[in-house]
């Protein structure tokens, strides 16, 4: 931002930042520290409301929403920023300092600041638009090119955290952990990825596909045609169905098969480019619909089916959710029109948010139109009284559609059938939209018939539907995926060591690692500050990367069943431990031994002498 001041008047400044991982001087959890130097004008540095007030003003007008009651009118430069850059993570939904737990003997400085590690760049560049902000305002007032530059840094923060954040199909997946319980991470190298679970225990997730789904199976589900023809010859009832390449060529298939029908890309996604045609003269534009939305790989003419649509959410052999799409309706009362009965219709807080299910607003669109032909009437036209008028054959929300959960509702055979379904298709997560008379009865009561199967199914609209009814649809999916035998944590055990690791250190690790796993069959995990092995693989750690760089690939090793760390005691204080979770720790005494025995302590771990033969060590490791 500049040096907005005298050079003979030093400003308060960011001195260094530093990441602390896992267990550490000032929390159990990763944290960023700031370190400020300098001061603000007066001595001992002081702000006041004045400046916070500008502090403030020069935020809103950059586009935030932060108020000057949000910030101390008191106190030392440093609250201030602490304050600032606070407000700035909580606009951009990262951890602030209100949600981390100090340690009660946690020595803060006055010129720290301490927050929760989460997402590093943006965080760091937080602190720095912070204490350069308050800087600045102290010695000058705000202008236009200020607020411009702010307004810069705050765009280019946002887009930083908007790259970084979970989608919305993850933040379910992330949320069902949080609250079961599950150990979780994203994978460093591949963020979009989720792991649940540690080492050899995990199980890996991008979207809602697992680790151990196979490349064929995701390509037959996202190819409708293949997937259509598969299930059909395993005696699966689905819709008679035809790749066509042109217009005639669809109407040729409708004609075949009888209106209405469905037109489709063959290879599209997220319900785009889908028509429900029931008289022909609209197969064209149906076509030409289609064909925008695809990617070349052909245009689907399929039978519809009647009845009523459901999304059927199966993993790891069980159905976890089943929702009902209902495509929008209106009912008339002889005196409105159609147009009329759709205005009241999104008017009304009953239907636009009920309270067990979750709606759209009707949305007017050529395809009410076809629809509204279809039945003999138009927007202007007066249905007559308790009629019911469907508005849009897609019933999806975005169109004004409804989605209700009906997961409790759901028929055996119905059950069972989509189990199979997904069996056959080779997914361990699979989302299967049907068309059937009702989601109790027995699909073979027909009609019935079996619509798309995606794999990787997104998880929002679900979740979102079953939460209104008081189902955990995430957490259901997470129960299956990864089932409580198999969430155990690796255990960690940490040798503090005064000083370089010695060879004769090493040595007496690496006996103790071998009896691990000839006593428990494991794999043992064995860091030092130079090297890390995991079984047959040999890594070497990168300098003055600190215990966390091997704890990550432990923790993402498919092979790992527990580890042993052997590490100085200033490098662990230093950086941090690397874990928020040390099962068993021997610190040889000397500088920081104390301080670090009683950081361990507070966590939990299990201490023993520093001395302990391997017998007592094997013996406290269940």
């Amino acid at each position: 931002m500049g040096d907005p001041q005298p050079g003979d008047r030093p400003l308060v400044a960011i001195g260094a930042i530093r990441h602390f991982r896992g267990i550490n001087a000032y929390a159990d959890r990763d944290v960023v520290v700031a370190r400020l130097r300098g001061r603000l004008p007066g001595d001992p540095p002081a702000a006041d409301a004045a400046l916070a007030g500008r502090t403030a003003e020069a935020l809103r007008a950059a586009g935030t929403a932060i108020d000057a009651a949000t910030l101390p009118a008191a106190g030392t430069g440093v609250d201030l920023i602490r304050a600032v850059a606070g407000r700035l993570l909580a606009e951009h939904g990262l951890a602030t300092a209100d949600a981390l737990a100090l340690r009660p003997a946690a020595a803060v400085d006055p010129w720290e600041v301490v927050i929760p590690l989460e997402h590093g760049p943006s965080t760091e560049e937080i602190l720095r638009l912070a204490t350069d902000l308050v800087a600045w305002l102290a010695v000058r007032p705000a202008d236009d090119a200020l607020h411009g530059r702010v307004a810069a840094q705050l765009s280019a923060i946002a887009g930083m955290v908007a790259g970084w954040r979970p989608d919305l199909d993850q933040a379910e997946i992330i949320g069902a952990c949080r609250r079961l319980g599950v150990r979780w991470r994203r994978l460093a190298s591949f963020p979009d990825c989720i792991q649940l679970g540690e080492g050899r225990r995990q199980r890996r997730l991008l979207t809602a596909i697992t680790g151990e789904t196979g490349f064929i199976a995701v390509r037959m589900a996202s190819d409708k045609t293949l997937a259509n023809r598969h299930l059909a010859e395993q005696g699966v009832p689905v819709p008679r169905h035809r790749v066509v390449a042109s217009a005639d060529e669809a109407g040729r298939a409708a004609a075949a098969f009888g209106l209405p029908v469905v037109v489709k890309p063959r290879d599209g996604r997220w319900n785009r480019g889908v028509s429900v045609v029931f008289i022909g003269d609209e197969i064209p534009d149906a076509f030409a619909a289609a064909q925008g939305r695809g990617t070349g790989g052909g245009i689907i003419v399929e039978k519809y089916v009647p009845g009523r649509e459901y999304r059927i959410l199966v993993a790891a052999g069980a159905v976890c959710a089943v929702y009902e799409r209902v495509a929008p309706v209106v009912v008339g009362d002889g005196r409105a029109t159609v147009a009329a009965l759709i205005a009241a219709a999104n008017a009304d807080p009953a239907r636009l948010a009920p309270a067990d299910a979750w709606s759209g607003p009707i949305v007017v669109q050529p395809a009410v139109e076809r629809c509204l032909a279809w039945q003999g009437l138009g927007l202007d036209r007066v249905p007559a009284a308790g009629r019911t008028v469907l508005v849009n054959p897609l019933p999806f929300r975005k169109h004004g559609g409804t989605y209700r959960d009906t997961s409790d509702g759901v028929h055996p055979e119905n059950a069972a059938l989509a189990v199979r379904i997904a069996r056959l298709m080779g997914l361990e997560i699979a989302g299967i939209d049907i068309r059937m008379a009702d989601i109790g009865q027995p699909w073979q009561d027909g009609p019935a018939g079996v619509c798309e199967v995606n794999a990787g199914p997104g998880l929002d609209n679900i979740a979102v539907t079953g939460r209104l009814r008081g189902v955990d649809v995430p957490g259901r999916l997470v129960d299956r995926i990864l089932p409580p035998a198999r969430r155990g944590p690796l255990p960690f055990i940490l040798f503090a060591t005064t000083g370089p690791v010695s060879p004769a250190m090493a040595g007496r690790a690496g006996r103790l690692a071998a009896a691990l796993g000839q006593r428990h069959g494991w794999t043992v995990a064995l860091a030092g500050p130079d090297e890390l092995h995991v079984g047959t693989d040999r890594l070497r750690v990168p300098p003055r990367s600190g215990a966390a760089w091997a704890v990550d690939r432990i923790l993402e090793h498919p092979e790992a069943d527990a580890a042993l760390l052997v590490m100085p005691k200033d490098h662990l204080i230093g950086h941090g431990i690397g874990h928020d979770r040390i099962d068993l720790a021997l610190v040889e005494g000397g500088p920081y031994g104390g301080m670090l025995g009683r950081l361990l302590a507070e966590a939990g771990t299990r201490l023993l002498p520093f001395d302990a033969d391997d017998a007592a060590i094997l013996a406290a490791i269940p």
